[in-house]
């Protein structure tokens, strides 16, 4: 993904009145991701169901960057040892198929 030439002016041009000593400054280089949101807004969090070996981590609705090194060290100790000593069971997917069920009955 580019980022077109007048975003990066516009900016620029915002930051620079905010903090004007930054004016000489040059941009080397900008970096933009996908964030990835679910209806609860928590992420999840679990190994896979169905392939050994593929453990999860996604959709934490903007947060990855700042939970990164805490959920890096979550997922490490599920990886190495098969559990933590983290509570992650409010993050796995299943609490989707939960609400379904139980809205599909409750109608």
């Amino acid at each position: 993904m580019s980022v077109a030439q007048s975003d990066v002016l516009i900016v620029g041009g915002g930051l620079m009145g905010a903090a004007p000593q930054m004016a000489n400054l040059n941009i080397i280089r900008t970096w933009s991701g996908i964030e990835s949101y679910l209806p609860d807004s928590l992420p999840i969090m679990e190994p896979s169901g169905t392939i050994d070996r593929l453990y999860y981590a996604f959709g934490f609705s903007g947060h990855g960057f700042q939970l990164g090194p805490g959920v890096g060290g979550v997922m490490a100790e599920l990886i190495s040892s098969g559990s933590t000593s983290t509570a992650i069971e409010p993050f796995h997917i299943r609490r989707f198929a939960t609400s379904s069920l139980q809205r599909s009955k409750a109608s």
